[in-house]
């Protein structure tokens, strides 16, 4: 445990915790936390949390947690969190959770506000405008401004019948 920020390499047998900045890379057993922002590599075999922003790698055997944003690689083998964002990629077993999503993501469930980029999962689920591809079993964005493939797309944006479609929907 690091009373202040941890700069370099930290590797702890249960946790490896920085009360303030992570920057570096630090690797524990059970989870690595950096109460402030993590620059860098952060693993854990439960969970990396940051709770400002991250940037690098924040990889956790349960979930990757940033309560900031998160810019660059989310990894969480149930789930990838990031409060206030995501640029990157994001990879998660079941969910992908985050307000803004910019790059790349697959689980099976993506919730987000806001998509530009690309998302596989069995659930699609975009509340405000997808710019870009979806690919799943359902699809769903309020506003699409690009193309989803699935069994079941749902474009609220488009009328009468090319709201809900089976296989394609796209609004270009």
């Amino acid at each position: 445990m690091a009373n202040g920020s941890l700069t370099g390499i930290g590797i702890g047998g249960l946790g490896t915790v920085a009360n303030r900045d992570l920057k570096g890379i630090a690797i524990a057993g059970l989870g690595t936390v950096a109460n402030r922002n993590v620059t860098g590599i952060a693993i854990g075999g439960l969970a990396s949390v940051a709770n400002g922003d991250a940037v690098g790698l924040s990889a956790g055997g349960l979930a990757s947690v940033t309560n900031g944003s998160l810019t660059g690689v989310g990894i969480g083998g149930l789930a990838v969190v990031a409060d206030r964002g995501l640029r990157g990629v994001a990879l998660a077993g079941y969910r992908v959770d985050t307000p803004s999503l910019q790059g790349f993501s697959t689980a099976l469930y993506v919730r987000t506000r806001e998509l530009r980029g690309v998302s596989i999962g069995a659930y699609n689920r975009v509340l405000g405008p997808q710019v870009g591809l979806t690919i799943g079993l359902y699809n769903s964005a309020r506003v699409l401004k690009g193309v989803q493939l699935g069994i079941l797309n749902r474009a609220q944006n488009n009328r009468g019948i090319f709201r809900i479609l089976p296989i394609l929907n796209a609004h270009l």
